[in-house]
């Protein structure tokens, strides 16, 4: 330390040569003080107690105390590092599953019945127990029969069916049976066909005597049914007409019409009486087995609601950004959706962003959507240009952020080939990651440092009322800091810490201005006691508090940013007082 005083005597027309006397025998005690400390003069050697005027500095040496904002954001995993050092706010969310279920499709067992008659085959007139030689007859008729496919427990969801394939290929069983005649043998001519409706396609027959030409199902070779006739038919879809399907609500109706042209031979040889009078029919029955769809071209409607909804964890923030303070006004927070749409069409999606409390309650809720969520992959980005003043979803600080109130609308203008009875997923996730950038109503939570190894060396005993301690500081962080700070003071003593103007520095902080290529500031603490020693300020109770501003909005936090504190100078405002009683220690 040194000590420069400067001394200008009063001297009137007549000097007063004692005083000038007096001060020549100062002039060693004042070199003593300039070499106090780089000497180490002992100064309570005196036997005399002085003291000197005001203006004097003591540095302590070595003084060097930073917060830097790695240690102040550490201890929570939603604070990472991006490549350059960069802070920003990531959180993502598992994905969550929800399944579009087609309904199965199923369409009862129809029987449809088919009559034939055909007119008489001999005069009704003598004959009775004449025989007669086996004699043929060629019999034709012509017509048709409709039938009738109505379920009214169809599923609703499913508001158009245009086509269905059948599972394992639909099954058709034609059935004729002639009305019995004793000695007669009964035939379907190759001139026979019948003609199923346009509704059922792909139809095939394994008889050799029958064939289909499309819908016409032809006999090749003329067929003797005489014990009647079983023909297994079978078909591959149903083609749903114009106007026929679901004609309303969970309403299904499909119709159809069977044409025939059959043309019989009756071979008979017996007693006249017999045949006269005689009409030959035939008792016919086409049964369509059950139905099971496997997949169906169809329009469809459903509503999903996801119960089990993606949302992030906030968990403990660290100091800064946490507690009753923090107003965590980040600028321009940005928020994604992710849905992986695997359904067989797109999709408008619904939904709510909101901050949950830990009882479940929300603080903030944000309207998402209608998205139009198309097959594979879709993301969503939500900010404040699409959703204003969703950067004020951390304020407060909520236990998570998640969605709410999901709604998958699946409508479909056209229609689509799907599965039935399958189950469609799509997942969806959120997250947010975004840089650690406050907007101008950020204020964030007091950060608390002691520092309690303050020396001054062998100036610990100076002794003094008022002094002005002087801190050189840089700032960093584009935050504008606020400093509070109270004295640690050895027991018995009262130390007290105030700004310039005499404010207590509890309620009147000082600022420690932001700047952007570290350059340095100074603060200066107005410390005032009864006569301490500079050994009583054990050390200091440092609280910072911080805030944004609109110069400051958007800079983001890096790893490297801090406030140094650095060349603590005490200014002895009040002078010191030095000699007194020798010291025997």
């Amino acid at each position: 330390m040194k000590i420069i005083i400067y001394i200008y005597p009063i001297i009137n027309n007549i000097v007063d040569m004692k005083k000038l006397f007096n001060i020549f025998l100062l002039v060693p005690l004042l070199v003593a003080c300039d070499q106090m400390i780089d000497q180490n003069y002992d100064i309570e050697k005196l036997d005399s107690e002085m003291t000197i005027g005001g203006g004097f500095t003591v540095s302590i040496s070595n003084f060097d105390k930073s917060l830097i904002l790695k240690d102040l954001l550490e201890g929570n995993s939603i604070i990472v590092e991006d490549s350059e050092g960069n802070y920003k706010i990531k959180m993502d969310t598992d994905e969550q599953s929800f399944e579009l279920d087609v309904p199965a499709i199923s369409l009862d067992q129809i029987n449809v019945p088919i009559e034939i008659n055909f007119d008489a085959l001999a005069p009704v007139g003598p004959g009775g127990d004449v025989v007669i030689p086996e004699i043929s007859y060629e019999k034709t008729a012509g017509g048709s029969v409709s039938f009738v496919i109505e379920k009214t427990s169809f599923p609703e969801e499913i508001t158009a069916l245009v086509s269905a394939n059948i599972k394992n290929g639909g099954s058709i069983n034609l059935t004729f049976m002639p009305k019995p005649l004793s000695g007669a043998k009964f035939y379907l001519l190759k001139e026979t066909t019948i003609t199923f409706p346009e509704i059922i396609q792909g139809l095939s027959c394994n008889n050799a005597d029958f064939s289909f030409e499309g819908n016409v199902l032809k006999v090749v070779n003329d067929r003797e049914i005489t014990d009647g006739l079983s023909l297994p038919i079978s078909f591959v879809s149903l083609q749903v007409p114009d106007g026929q399907g679901v004609v309303a609500a969970k309403h299904l109706r499909l119709s159809g019409e069977v044409a025939y042209n059959i043309g019989v031979r009756v071979s008979y040889a017996g007693l006249l009486g017999n045949i006269q009078g005689y009409e030959p029919g035939i008792n016919g029955n086409m049964k369509i087995a059950q139905m099971n769809v496997q997949d169906a071209t169809l329009k469809l409607y459903k509503e999903l609601s996801l119960d089990d909804l993606p949302s992030a964890t906030i968990g403990e923030l660290p100091e800064m950004l946490s507690g009753e303070n923090a107003n965590l006004d980040l600028h321009d927070l940005e928020l994604k959706i992710g849905i992986n749409n695997n359904f067989p069409a797109a999709f408008k999606l619904s939904s709510k962003l909101a901050a949950f409390k830990s009882d479940g309650s929300t603080t903030h809720e944000f309207t998402l959507g209608p998205y139009n969520v198309v097959q594979g992959s879709n993301s969503f980005i939500i900010n404040e240009s699409t959703h204003a003043g969703i950067s004020d979803i951390l304020i407060p600080v909520p236990a998570s952020i998640g969605l709410k109130d999901f709604n998958a609308e699946i409508s479909t203008p056209n229609a689509i080939t799907i599965n039935t009875g399958a189950s469609y997923s799509a997942n969806a996730s959120f997250g947010i990651d975004t840089p650690l950038a406050f907007g101008p109503e950020a204020e964030l939570n007091n950060i608390s440092k002691t520092i309690d190894d303050l020396d001054f060396g062998e100036d610990s005993k100076i002794s003094f009322s008022e002094a002005t301690f002087k801190v050189t500081y840089v700032n960093t962080i584009p935050l504008e800091f606020k400093l509070s700070a109270r004295a640690i003071a050895a027991e018995g003593v009262s130390i007290s810490l105030t700004d310039n103007d005499g404010n207590s520095l509890t309620t009147h902080p000082l600022s420690l201005n932001f700047s952007e290529n570290g350059q340095e500031g100074e603060l200066s603490i107005k410390v005032k006691g009864d006569e301490i020693k500079l050994s009583d300020l054990k050390g200091l109770n440092l609280s910072f508090s911080a805030n944004s501003s609109e110069a400051l909005k958007g800079k983001k936090l890096n790893k490297n940013q801090g406030i140094q504190l650095s060349s603590l100078k005490v200014v002895l405002d009040s002078g010191i007082t030095i000699g007194g009683e020798k010291d025997d220690k």
